[in-house]
């Protein structure tokens, strides 16, 4: 067992990083601290919901929530690109500390479903290649960082709404 910022990793996490199996998949919760303070999911649809001056349905999916929103006119995928934009110094402890799982840029392996870049920031400089949907690499035989819904950058592919996720996977 070791310890990285008071989080214990057991020995066969380690084993597997070690040996190039470990693939992290990390989702929003790595961008709410400060100073990335952005939200997660729920409290992305939530924030857009508010802002388009609608409301957010719990008993909904929150792509079917989105869905509802692009279909009353709020141009979703801009909202969330406007949303995600942050500055490279947004970057917390937990980008960084997901960045130095890795020996070298030939060993990262990480699955993302956010929609920031506050990953690619904290990779900056390390030539890590970047998958972005809807060009993302076949099975678990890949190096670098995958956006599997998207990058705030490339509004138009982003994979929010329940269309896009039927368009992206079924």
């Amino acid at each position: 067992m070791a310890l990285f910022y008071g989080v214990t990793v057991p020995d066969a996490l380690l084993q597997a990083l070690q040996d190039g199996n470990l693939v992290l998949f990390l989702g929003a919760g790595i961008s709410k601290e400060e100073p990335t303070c952005l939200p997660d999911f729920l409290g992305l649809v939530r924030d857009l919901a508010k802002d388009a001056h609608s409301r957010y349905d719990s008993k909904q999916s929150l792509d079917m929530n989105l869905e509802r929103l692009q279909q009353n006119g709020v141009d979703v995928h801009t909202a969330i690109a406007q949303k995600m934009e942050k500055p490279e110094g947004c970057t917390n402890a937990w980008h960084h500390l997901a960045a130095s799982f890795f020996a070298g840029t030939e060993d990262v392996r990480i699955v993302t479903t956010n929609f920031d870049a506050m990953l690619s920031f904290a990779l900056a400089g390390s030539n890590v290649k970047e998958y972005v949907a809807p060009a993302l690499p076949l099975g678990d035989d890949f190096h670098g960082l995958v956006y599997l819904h998207g990058k705030y950058t490339e509004p138009d592919s982003l994979i929010a709404t329940s269309g896009d996720f039927a368009k992206a996977y079924l």
